[in-house]
């Protein structure tokens, strides 16, 4: 038997799966697609040779391995359950570099990988199943949004072929997370699992943080696939940085000042957090302030810390008079 794919939503008509044993050439010319309602001529006829047959391992195995090789995401928030995430949720427990936290609600996992993601700069990626479970998520993935967090959320979906007619806990999770991601896309050819996650990573990275969601159909997960014949997007370091003489001259600058304050904000916390911070304070001995979402990344016993923001004072260019700064 012969399967043919709808070139507009993916719908596959399996001749082997049919009750009615009609084979598809036979299907009368008024026939239409379940899903979208596309005419005959928009099938074609699947290849029946598979370049992946021999893969050991499966589309869910690659993913979680090409999270950890390849975004660095070694950590996992998630609620196991129902039969349309089991796929990735083995392929987990297989992986030693990946650790898996379950959590009680799937709100708690994307609050969770957010929230990781803002105090380490490292990305979590969160794990539910599909409908009710994908959609309690967006609490999380909005705070992420928010906040410019980078997360990864990984949905489980119905099988492909009841994609669209209303199978049991099916909703369009495209459309769904439009509105909080900055990559959205279900994989629904497993040939392009590679290429969709890297560009998912690369989108969650370089966006000023955000949220990509990809979406992984039950019968897709279990696939056998080969990640050496996938294509794939380079995720590169996309951060901007001055170049030396900018420094150097900004440096000088601020050696050169008689009373220099340091207020720091959101886009220093990486230097918070690697030591560059409190390395400057001790070197310079300037007094510093980090506004409220950043504090916690420099330690409160930091010499003039909170000074700046009480007694700190200033002498006016060319007077002999002060000026408290608040």
């Amino acid at each position: 038997m012969t399967s043919w794919k709808c070139n507009i939503c993916g719908y596959l008509y399996d001749e082997s799966d049919i009750s009615s044993g009609i084979l598809f050439r036979e299907l009368p010319d008024t026939w239409r697609c379940p899903v979208c309602g596309a005419g005959k001529d928009a099938f074609e006829k699947v290849d029946e040779t598979d370049q992946h047959a021999s893969a050991t391992a499966t589309v869910s195995d690659v993913i979680i391995a090409a999270l950890s090789a390849r975004g660095g995401v070694n950590l996992v928030f998630g609620l196991p359950g129902g039969t349309s995430s089991l796929g990735l949720v083995e392929a987990v427990r297989k992986n030693d570099d990946v650790r898996y936290i379950v959590v009680r609600h799937e709100e708690n996992a994307a609050m969770a990988a957010s929230a990781y993601n803002k105090l380490t700069g490292k990305i979590a990626c969160c794990l539910t199943i599909a409908g009710p479970g994908a959609t309690n998520c967006t609490t999380g993935l909005y705070d992420a949004k928010e906040d410019h967090a980078s997360v990864i959320s990984i949905n489980g979906q119905v099988e492909a072929q009841y994609s669209g007619p209303g199978g049991i806990q099916e909703i369009d999770l495209d459309a769904f997370f439009r509105p909080v991601s900055v990559y959205n896309n279900t994989i629904y050819d497993k040939d392009k699992t590679v290429l969709l996650l890297t560009r998912a990573l690369k989108y969650a990275t370089i966006h000023r943080g955000g949220v990509a969601q990809l979406s992984v159909p039950n019968n897709i997960q279990k696939m056998p696939l080969e990640i050496k014949r996938c294509r794939k997007e380079r995720c590169t370091d996309c951060r901007v940085l001055p170049d030396a003489e900018t420094i150097t001259a900004a440096a000088a600058i601020v050696n050169a000042a008689e009373n220099p304050v340091i207020i720091a904000g959101w886009g220093g916390r990486f230097t918070m957090r690697t030591g560059g911070w409190r390395h400057w304070q001790k070197r310079s001995a300037h007094p510093s302030s980090p506004p409220s979402v950043p504090r916690g990344f420099s330690p409160r016993a930091t010499r003039g810390i909170w000074a700046y923001l009480e007694i700190w004072e200033f002498r006016r260019p060319g007077t002999g008079s002060q000026s408290r700064i608040c």
